[in-house]
């Protein structure tokens, strides 16, 4: 079964390659379990001849198989227009989701990487870190057995501009990692909710739990001279219009 997949790769890999002009960044990222048993390739390609849209009939995106043979098998999969590819050809890779779904026993896995061409980098959102690919690279990791993460990693990962954002009781705050944020009552000498923002991807604080009225958000920035100050409205009251 495993030489079956191999060339199956292989395969994806040459109709990809056949269908796009001289690519600007491409990688082939390989996936297996700690035992081995489980095994998967995902290939990445840009170039100024594809686009964004799901372009399966000209080979330049292969829709995503899953592997179910066994309680082995592992999957490792793009995801664009909402659509799984096991192969995807586009004229820009920032911010292409990844989706991993482990198998039935296992918890660690390896990436390896190949085929690589121009700058091509992996976040992972729970390590906060970014790699730049390389061939022969490898990226080690563990994730809870017989579980979808599909929040995890991303490809040429760009982080939205700063911003904060209060719904519905959520105060979210986008690329702020490493900032603490104090939530006080209107008036109130200690903070009513406390966090440490983790990342630059959205980082949620709920405040579902406070009583309604004003709050003032205090965040702390490393490197800012003075805090940043908010005031906000947790549980307004809605005004029912005929």
């Amino acid at each position: 079964m495993k030489s079956i997949k191999v060339i199956m790769v292989s395969a994806l890999s040459v109709m990809t390659l056949a269908a796009t002009a001289a690519p600007t960044a491409m990688a082939k990222i390989s996936i297996a379990s700690a035992s081995g048993n489980g095994n998967d390739a995902l290939i990445l390609v840009e170039s100024a001849d594809c686009s964004a849209d799901i372009e399966t009939a000209t080979g330049k995106d292969i829709v995503k198989i899953m592997n179910d043979a066994n309680d082995y098998s592992i999957n490792l999969y793009a995801v664009s227009n909402s659509t799984n590819l096991s192969a995807i050809g586009t004229n820009d890779l920032s911010n292409v989701a990844l989706t991993f779904v482990s198998n039935k026993t296992e918890t660690d896995y390896t990436m390896t990487f190949s085929n690589v061409i121009g700058t091509v980098k992996l976040y992972d959102a729970v390590a906060n870190q970014e790699i730049t690919l390389a061939n022969a690279g490898t990226y080690p990791f563990t994730v809870a057995a017989n579980s979808t993460i599909a929040d995890r990693f991303v490809i040429n990962y760009v982080p939205a501009v700063p911003g904060i954002c209060f719904n519905y009781n959520i105060l979210t705050l986008t690329k702020y990692a490493g900032a603490h944020v104090d939530v006080f009552a209107d008036g109130a000498a200690a903070a009513a909710v406390s966090a440490d923002v983790v990342g630059d991807a959205a980082f949620d604080v709920d405040l579902n739990a406070q009583a309604a009225g004003k709050y003032k958000v205090v965040v702390n920035v490393p490197g800012a001279t003075k805090p940043e100050e908010y005031i906000i409205d947790v549980k307004p009251a809605v005004t029912v219009v005929p």
